[in-house]
């Protein structure tokens, strides 16, 4: 269930070598881990630099 407010969509992946209505059951964790980052990059979404890079803690032991 999505947050309320937030738009939530289905995204096939046409990775399973036949068609789209298929279980990955086959398809091993890398392969779909590459898949999912693959399509994360060319649509450009994910998480926003900025705000990972403003996250970090700074080590000031001495």
């Amino acid at each position: 269930m999505a947050a309320e407010g937030n738009e939530t969509k289905l995204v096939l992946f046409p990775y399973s070598g036949h068609d789209f209505n298929t279980t990955f059951d086959s398809v091993t964790n890398q392969t779909m881990i590459q898949t999912v980052a693959r399509f994360l990059t060319d649509n450009n979404v994910g998480p926003d630099p900025n705000v990972a890079a403003r996250s970090q803690t700074t080590d000031n032991r001495s």
